[in-house]
């Protein structure tokens, strides 16, 4: 009786428990009805306005960018913050996009609503388009926004029609169903107290199921905690603390902490270094925070289940910092608190054998940089002495026009074929960086390199009388049959270097045959193309070797023999990189036993080149540490009064009191080097505004940059002769800038002759200073000292600008800003101007 009354209580308390709920349920089901309608309603809405939002920014942003560009320089782009505003207004229109999509698919006219919706989804994929492209220009972009969203407007206004309609239809529908749904939970209620007592012997069979769970589970823990002890890998368990709660036997070896010493204590200060503590919480996402990207992905471990690997350091028991990858995932614990599990990996011999690749790659570009700079070495030291023996050819040849005894007229024939001789040596020197030199350059650098006019036909003829001994020697006849115009503007050297090695190789494999050149004038654009075709009756080249004969390398064998002729196998690359550099192309024809034809075409240039200009009369200063170069281009100058220098030093004291109107400089020189003299000559002395240009065996592209920011006014290279010289000169002196230097016009006067003796005295004082510090350079100077230098530069050069010396403050602005390690070099030359100038200073304040 007891247990009857006891469960009829029972009963009769959870139908009031029942009902009570069920009041609670219906209440709370209309708050969140509503809530939730509300919520989407107003999404919906605000859709609408944030489309807007974004226009009016797209709007904002053209004026922004019309304000601060002119139109025809709308290629700059918009400011940062613009940018910023624009991204942030698309993004919010992005978010409601995606926050709308769902229930707009549930509206209940969902034909009409979903291709609205399909339309407002491809417009916003348009716009990410075009925000994500950089190759679309800003102007361009913003068209694009503003002309689709002006597209889209009714799309995304239908929408959020469709959108308010449909949930206030729904509204009324849900809350009828929720209502009836609730009224039927009433009955249901009743009639769940009724299956109750069943329920309970239901409950029965349960609690001995989950007996039997709980029994498997304890055994695949079990299992689980035996398989981490014996995993390779050490594994270490963090609570929300970061504290150590789990560490196996793997971790136990790999960080040298017994279990005891460890846990419970914090991971960062026994297992991370310090300088990785801040990445290891933020790839644990334990900081009050994870960050997140613009598109709302979080940078660490933001939920359950997540993983991630992170290559980083670890710290062991002896202070011994090694390379892990750490494996990190987030967990909850039995009584559900968080957790993360850290499967620790020692990559220590992986991350050795990767630091030995390295090196290896790092000792194998630094052998090849060796090869190039001993390339370089040795060209440049090969060109000087030819440069000699070329000038010295040139200057025996114009003796006649220069007043000096003439040759016999029987040395003029040997005298061109010395000269000629000279520069085919010159070629042949130069070929063997041909191959560095195309790599190193792109093909649009070498064909856009200057041209100039010269006799074709006449290079050819020298070219083929050179080359007939050689030819005799294997039984061959050279013949050459020209029937073109004999003049052209192209670039003699990659001319004779491309017919040169055509000529060579047609020797070489012919014997006792025929070799001709014929050259023909053909149709083509402008004034047509000068076609060379050389003709041999040797071994003639298999159809599948024609492909790559003109690869670097590759050497043929000759017919019945099977070997290959001695050569490097660089010829005709040279020679089809020389045709490519000129403008022109080179074909091939050939047949096994009969021959072959190497036909090299070349466009008539027009010929805008000037003619050779009147030799320059001026005064000028030769520089270079080389005398026999010195006194070869001195005599170059017949008509002019030149002075020499040894070295940049030298070149500054020379044109520091005199007025030069040519500064020929060498970039190369034992002393200060050309760039960091000319540097220190535009910002002192009265040789400030002379035409200065640079000499060097080293043309490259990098180096013509380095000579015009140094404020040299063009380059000329080795070797050269003196028509080059005087028509480069010309050209220099016609594309120079004309620039504003700073003027002294300061004066000693009674009110500042103070302050000008002791700023007199603190540039002397500066300049001993600027030398001690480029002696020591920049391993042996401080950086505080440089530091100190510099503001002390900056104090005098302030002094000097308000005496009215702005001329003499340049270069001490100069000494301020410049960076790098050209600083020192050009501290050295700035050390002697400011000697020179604190002299003139000086000299001023005497005669006061």
């Amino acid at each position: 009786m007891r247990l009857t009354i006891l469960a009829s209580l029972a009963l009769g308390l959870a139908a009031a428990l029942s009902l009570g709920l069920a009041i609670q349920l219906d209440q709370r089901a209309r708050e969140l009805s509503v809530a939730d309608t509300d919520n989407m309603t107003w999404s919906f809405v605000q859709l609408d306005v944030d489309f807007q939002s974004f226009r009016l920014a797209i709007a904002r942003a053209q004026l922004a960018l019309n304000a601060t560009a002119p139109q025809e320089d709308r290629a700059q782009g918009l400011a940062l913050a613009d940018r910023q505003s624009l991204d942030l207004a698309f993004n919010i229109f992005y978010s409601r996009v995606s926050a709308v999509t769902g229930p707009a698919m549930n509206l209940s006219d969902p034909a009409q609503t979903t291709a609205r919706l399909q339309n407002v989804l491809q417009l916003r994929a348009d716009f990410v388009d075009l925000l994500d492209d950089p190759s679309v220009a800003d102007a361009q972009m913003l068209d694009e926004l503003s002309a689709r969203a002006d597209l889209g407007r009714a799309d995304v206004r239908g929408l959020v029609l469709d959108g308010l309609h449909g949930f206030v239809d729904g509204t009324i529908s849900q809350r009828r169903s929720l209502k009836r749904s609730l009224q039927t939970y009433l009955g249901v209620s009743l009639f769940l107290m009724a299956v109750t007592t069943a329920a309970a012997l239901v409950m029965l069979v349960l609690l001995r199921q989950n007996r039997d769970r709980n029994a498997r589970t304890q055994r695949l823990a079990s299992n689980l905690a035996k398989t981490i002890a014996a995993s390779p890998d050490g594994v270490v368990v963090l609570d929300n603390r970061m504290r150590v709660i789990e560490y196996n036997a793997a971790a136990q070896a790999m960080f040298g902490y017994s279990p005891r010493a460890i846990l419970g204590r914090p991971v960062e200060k026994h297992l991370v270094p310090p300088a990785r503590r801040k990445a290891f919480r933020a790839a644990l996402a334990l900081e009050p925070a994870a960050k997140k990207t613009s598109r709302g992905r979080s940078t660490g471990l933001s939920q359950s289940g997540d993983i991630r690997r992170l290559p980083t350091r670890a710290l062991d028991a002896r202070g011994r910092v090694f390379p892990v990858e750490i494996s990190l995932t987030r967990d909850q614990d039995t009584q559900g608190r968080d957790i993360v599990i850290c499967f620790v990996r020692d990559i220590s011999p992986e991350f050795e054998a990767r630091r030995k690749i390295k090196a290896a790659l790092v000792q194998a570009r630094s052998d090849a940089n060796a090869k190039s700079r001993f390339l370089a070495v040795m060209s440049h030291e090969m060109r000087t002495p030819m440069h000699g023996v070329i000038a010295a050819l040139d200057l025996l040849e114009d003796a006649p026009q220069t007043g000096q005894t003439a040759l016999g007229a029987g040395a003029q024939p040997l005298l061109g074929l010395a000269r000629s001789s000279a520069k085919q040596a010159l070629a042949q020197i130069e070929s063997v960086l041909d191959i560095t030199r195309a790599q190193a350059m792109p093909a649009a650098l070498r064909v856009s390199l200057p041209s100039e006019r010269f006799d074709a036909r006449a290079a050819t003829e020298r070219l083929v009388a050179q080359l007939a001994p050689l030819a005799s020697q294997g039984g061959n006849r050279l013949t050459l049959d020209w029937d073109a115009p004999a003049v052209m503007v192209s670039r003699p050297d990659a001319y004779q270097k491309a017919l040169s090695n055509l000529i060579s190789n047609a020797i070489k494999f012919t014997r006792d045959g025929a070799i001709a050149v014929v050259a023909r004038r053909v149709a083509g654009k402008g004034e047509g193309a000068l076609q060379i075709a050389v003709r041999d009756e040797g071994a003639g080249i298999a159809p599948a070797d024609q492909r790559r004969i003109f690869d670097d390398f590759v050497t043929l064998p000759v017919e019945g023999s099977g070997n290959a002729l001695g050569g490097t196998g660089l010829g005709l690359s040279i020679a089809r990189r020389a045709a490519e550099d000129m403008g022109g192309a080179m074909t091939l024809e050939s047949t096994l036993g009969q021959g072959s034809c190497f036909t090299l075409t070349l466009p008539f240039a027009q010929d805008d080149i000037a003619p050779d200009p009147s030799e320059f009369a001026g005064k000028v200063l030769v520089v270079d540490d080389n005398p026999v170069n010195r006194q070869l281009v001195g005599a170059m100058f017949a008509q002019g009064a030149v002075v020499e220098a040894d070295d940049g030093l030298a070149a500054i004291r020379a044109a520091y009191d005199q007025a030069f109107d040519v500064i020929l400089m060498d970039v190369s020189m034992a002393g200060l080097g050309g760039i960091a003299a000319a540097r220190c000559l535009r910002l002192g002395g009265v040789s400030r505004g002379a035409l200065i240009v640079a000499v060097t065996a080293h043309a490259s592209d990098e180096l013509r940059f380095e000579t015009a920011a140094a404020g040299m006014d063009g380059l000329v290279a080795k070797p050269f002769t003196r028509a080059v010289l005087h028509r480069r000169l010309a050209q220099c002196a016609q594309d120079r800038d004309v620039v504003d230097l700073p003027q002294d016009h300061g004066q000693p006067k009674a009110q500042t002759t103070a302050l000008l003796r002791d700023t007199s005295a603190g540039l002397a004082a500066l300049a001993l200073r600027a030398e001690a510090v480029a002696r020591a350079g920049l391993s042996g100077a401080a950086e505080s000292e440089q530091e100190a230098l510099r503001r002390e530069a900056h104090r005098i050069a302030g002094a000097l600008q308000m005496l009215g010396y702005e001329a003499m403050a340049a270069v001490l602005i100069e000494v301020q800003t410049l960076r790098g390690a050209d600083w020192l070099e050009f501290l050295r030359g700035a050390a002697l101007v400011m000697q020179l100038d604190q002299a003139r200073l000086a000299r001023q304040l005497e005669q006061a």
